[in-house]
């Protein structure tokens, strides 16, 4: 069978999964009931920031008076909001909805399932042009697809469309493609708050693969001469853009970094956010003994991701694709969330298909596969029922 048909089959097959689980879960359990309609059906792939993106969709962003507001209310206490979220996704989502006249959990699918097959066909053509075998890069797309946290790429999350632009702008520079590359680093920095980050390994991965030594990228004549280094460098238009909305709504440039206060994000040196509460105890919930528990395992996960990381550095890859992973391990930890780092590490592509390529040569590969997709059923469980280690 074609490859192409192969990953859109493996995409709707994870989607049906994902729908069938959700559907016994309402039907013998009481932990979250779905409305036996088509709207209820599309709601198992939203929870959690899915509703802001619905919000941002129906409503907008809200235009504000003082700058305060984007994170307090009128009368001072904390408050979440939708200025935390970046504009593309819900403007996609928005376009789906106008286009079909379906409610937003419903219109939302259609570019869910568009994006999450773009982002496994891409993360396939990746390992290809990395002159994998075939096999080998089906087998690695499986894994990746099987990862426990991974089904985010199904949700109504930004997940598969930022990873869908990262590697369309890797992409681009092995094929040369300057159309692809431009495309991706214009609109990263409207999808998420590490897509103007993506950047500088860009930069670094333009170099590496035109044998230009990273201490030439100081010099002003590197970028005349090889001009394809200065596309990265484009994101700052579509940036710079999305930062004059920011201040024509609120006042602020940086309402998106303000809007975290509401979460109670600030800045912290990345390992004190692990195995501590931090700001989550800010919040009254009644289950923080779960979310303390679920904060130790997300800290295990993230050391071993670190681990991982560590010794890929120094046997497998070059330094952009190590600066790429190390900067979206560390970013949700400086906000001292280790709760958020599972997403951010999902979109880390370069971290996987080395071990994937590992594990492709053992006689265990296949019970592998099955143990991570049966890990990451458990995963969507407490997706579904809005526990923490999966939110």
């Amino acid at each position: 069978m074609n490859r192409i048909l192969k990953i859109f089959f493996l995409v709707l097959s994870l989607k049906l999964i994902y729908l069938l689980y959700g559907l016994c879960l309402s039907y013998y359990t009481d932990y979250r009931v779905f409305p036996d309609d088509l709207r209820g059906y599309a709601d198992i792939y939203c929870a959690n920031d899915c509703y802001w993106y619905k919000q941002i969709t129906e409503q907008g962003y809200e235009k504000l008076d003082k700058v305060e507001r984007i994170w307090t209310t009128e009368n001072g206490d904390f408050r979440q909001s939708s200025w935390a979220f970046f504009p593309l996704y819900p403007f996609i989502n928005y376009l789906s909805v106008k286009l079909f006249s379906l409610d937003y959990t419903v219109a939302a699918f259609i570019p869910s399932l568009i994006l999450t097959f773009l982002a496994f066909y891409l993360f396939y053509l990746f390992l290809i042009s990395l002159k994998i075998s075939d096999k080998k890069a089906w087998y690695g797309l499986l894994f990746f697809s099987f990862f426990p946290f991974h089904f985010y790429f199904s949700m109504y999350y930004t997940e598969s469309l930022f990873l869908a632009l990262v590697l369309l702008a890797f992409l681009g520079v092995n094929s040369k493609n300057k159309l692809m590359l431009i495309s991706s680093v214009l609109l990263l920095p409207l999808t998420r708050v590490n897509g103007i980050i993506v950047m500088l390994p860009l930069v670094l991965y333009i170099a590496e693969n035109k044998k230009i030594q990273w201490n030439r990228l100081f010099l002003i004549s590197t970028y005349i001469k090889e001009k394809m280094l200065l596309i990265p460098f484009l994101s700052f238009i579509s940036f710079f853009a999305w930062s004059l909305y920011q201040y024509n709504m609120t006042g602020s440039f940086k309402a998106f970094s303000l809007a975290q206060k509401g979460w109670f994000k600030t800045f912290q040196m990345p390992y004190k956010s692990l195995f501590d509460i931090g700001n989550m105890s800010n919040f009254n919930f009644d289950f923080l003994k779960s979310v303390n528990l679920d904060i130790k395992i997300l800290s295990v996960l993230v050391i071993m991701y670190f681990i991982t990381a560590v010794y890929q550095a120094v046997k497998v890859h070059r330094m952009s694709l190590n600066l790429f992973i190390f900067i979206q391990l560390l970013l949700p930890l400086t906000a001292g969330s280790v709760i958020s780092s599972p997403r951010y590490a999902s979109v880390i592509f370069p971290l996987f298909y080395p071990v994937s390529n590992f594990i492709y040569h053992s006689k265990l590969k296949y019970i592998v596969l099955f143990l991570l997709l049966i890990l990451q059923l458990i995963m969507f469980h407490f997706f579904l029922i809005n526990e923490p280690i999966s939110y």
